[in-house]
């Protein structure tokens, strides 16, 4: 298989840390998705409970037809066992998009970025067990299907098994109250195969495990005065999961809140500086700047304005104003480089 050294566009080597098997994998999150069909767009802890097999690729390197059928075929082939095949990159997703048309790529394909993976060339993969943590590194020519077979054992499917079609629908419209009252339905008419029994179970399982960490969580910033994380945490709850156990008393909480004044300022403050944490985790860090000092000005007598007058601060401090993500000087020094640094720029 050709190997091919990985350009400054995807990936820096500077800081680089060596990935260790049984580890917790790094979090990726997508910036954009392409035939991911009913799996998660989010990010890669979305799919966790799935065994993953990330395979990091440059569009711009060579493909051929039986590269792009193999991984497509086994995804093809285990997807209903558990099985999801991301190939991964942080080229421009117009390039991308080009890219899987031109070769008629069937699995999905994501653009995502995290240097805590260890890839000097591409191709270069990472397979990734049920419980999110790294199981094997290497090509995708030399994975074992035996070493794949046995991480299988108890996955979750991310696709949809047969049977599930219209409980999947509900997922996608995020009604995941009607997701589980639908899934318990047919758990009890006894009409599911044994591999929809188990999606539909975990399914269920997990709505009640998310509803019960939000409210375990909001109690606990609820105790530490933290109004917005409070609403944070419940209102998804109150909003898309009524009908699963908790989810009826996350959205009386919330109700009380919402009709106290105070306390929607405080959300409303909370609401714009996670605006701009967004934008510093897409590393925009001059839109973030700007939208900090707003909520800093609008919002200066609440916590989370307070805040924001810190995070602002922070990110001049760190010299990130004017970073530049396209910039590879920018990128190896995880700061603005001097030819973007707007502090220099009015030196000169």
């Amino acid at each position: 298989m050709r190997t091919t050294l990985i350009p400054a566009l995807l990936l820096s080597a500077a800081g680089l840390v060596a990935q260790e098997i049984a580890k917790p994998a790094p979090e990726l999150r997508w910036t954009a998705t392409f035939n991911f069909g009913d799996l998660p767009t989010g990010n890669l802890a979305e799919l966790q409970e799935s065994v993953v097999l990330l395979e990091f690729i440059s569009v711009q390197q060579k493909t051929t037809a039986a590269e792009v059928g193999k991984l497509d075929s086994m995804y093809a082939q285990l997807g209903e066992k558990g099985l999801v095949v991301i190939s991964v990159t942080s080229e421009a997703a117009e390039d991308v998009k080009k890219w899987v048309e031109k070769h008629g790529v069937k699995r999905p394909v994501a653009c995502g970025f995290n240097k805590a993976y260890d890839v000097f060339s591409v191709p270069d993969a990472f397979l990734i067990d049920k419980d999110g943590k790294l199981l094997w590194h290497g090509t995708t020519s030399a994975l074992e299907r035996p070493l794949v077979d046995n991480a299988l054992v108890g996955a979750t499917p991310a696709v949809v098994v047969a049977g599930l079609e219209e409980v999947a629908a509900l997922r996608r419209s995020k009604d995941f109250g009607g997701t589980y009252t639908k899934a318990q339905k047919l758990l009890g008419g006894g009409q599911l195969s044994e591999l929809a029994q188990v999606q539909a179970k975990r399914w269920c399982e997990r709505y009640e495990r998310e509803v019960a960490t939000a409210t375990a969580d909001a109690a606990k910033a609820d105790g530490e005065g933290d109004l917005f994380r409070v609403w944070s945490l419940l209102d998804p709850i109150a909003r898309y999961y009524q009908g699963v156990p908790g989810a009826e008393a996350a959205k009386t909480r919330v109700d009380a809140l919402m009709a106290d004044k105070k306390v929607v300022r405080e959300i409303d403050a909370g609401r714009a500086v996670a605006e701009a944490k967004a934008k510093e985790a897409e590393q925009d860090y001059d839109a973030a700047f700007t939208l900090y000092k707003a909520a800093a000005q609008k919002f200066g007598n609440t916590r989370a304005g307070k805040a924001a007058g810190v995070s602002a601060k922070d990110l001049e401090t760190k010299g990130l104003l004017g970073y530049d993500a396209r910039c590879p000087y920018c990128k190896a020094a995880e700061k603005a480089c001097p030819q973007h640094d707007p502090k220099k720029k009015k030196r000169k």
